[in-house]
């Protein structure tokens, strides 16, 4: 029997489990999908002991998409540009190869509003942040690109890798706010404020100043379906977008690389509404 896994802290919010076995059900394929939570202390051991196990495959979540760059044997070239990795393929001789399949995720519901799409906000500056950052200066309409992140220190980092593509980046600390006088088109909350225990707060405090009537809201977060950041982008009348198709896409890429399937019809039907 085949086990894939999904490795994050915490993990208690995750529909991943669901889909995934949905999935390998619906191809009548021997396997189980699990959730593994380890505490961020014991993670480089944990990454250890996991070699020695009979695993086909595991997506890797917040907050290791990085540092699980470091037990990897290969990276694919696009995850190696992003610095992230969210997904892991165990090849039979026990080798590990990260890929990224959060860019094809992010953008999948963006597709039609891209065009449009001049000047862009993060909000974080991890894992996720540096795959929505690739994928963003990789459009050739986006022009202004701006970074908010707890620590400057990793903004610093991702400004650094990105200085070719978006030589404009600037970054700002999350605490300080940013104010350039001038509203974004797209703003994407990559961070974890809205989940878990920061479940009903909100990552931006002057986000009547950062907008216009046609700016997109896009935060990552799935669950719940609506964080406080989009409950008031919908109070002003913009266009909102939360992390389930994100999820269901990069999810469908994942499995493909592990089974040469995509996800069936059945797991969008039943996810996109969850």
């Amino acid at each position: 029997m085949k086990r894939f896994l999904i490795i994050g802290y915490p993990l208690g919010h995750t529909f991943s489990p669901k889909m995934h076995n949905l999935a390998l059900e619906h191809y009548n394929i021997s396997g189980r999908y699990e959730a593994m939570a380890i505490d961020p202390g014991e993670f480089d051991q944990a990454m250890e002991t996991l070699k020695k196990e009979n695993i086909s495959g595991f997506n890797i979540t917040v907050p290791y998409k990085q540092s699980i760059l470091n037990h990897l044997d290969k990276v694919n070239p696009a995850a190696a540009a992003i610095g992230a990795v969210n997904t892991v393929v165990c090849d039979r001789e026990g080798k590990w190869t990260g890929y990224n399949t959060d860019i094809h995720g992010f953008l999948h519901p963006l597709k039609s509003n891209i065009p449009e799409l001049k000047s862009c906000l993060i909000l974080g500056a991890g894992g996720a942040a540096r795959a929505v950052a690739f994928a963003l200066a990789d459009q050739p309409a986006i022009k202004k690109m701006a970074i908010l992140n707890r620590t400057l220190s990793r903004a610093k980092e991702l400004k650094a890798d990105l200085e070719i593509q978006m030589p404009s980046l600037q970054i700002r600390c999350l605490s300080g706010g940013i104010h350039t006088g001038e509203p974004y088109d797209l703003i994407v909350n990559t961070s974890s404020v809205g989940m878990g225990s920061l479940s009903g707060k909100t990552p931006l405090t002057d986000l009547p100043s950062l907008i216009h009537g046609g700016t997109v809201v896009y935060d990552l977060i799935y669950n719940p379906a609506e964080t406080l950041l989009l409950r008031e982008a919908r109070r002003l009348g913009l266009q909102t977008l939360n992390g389930l198709p994100m999820l269901i896409e990069q999810g469908s890429q994942a499995f493909y690389l592990w089974t040469g399937h995509y996800f069936p019809q059945k797991v969008y039907d039943i996810f996109s509404s969850a």
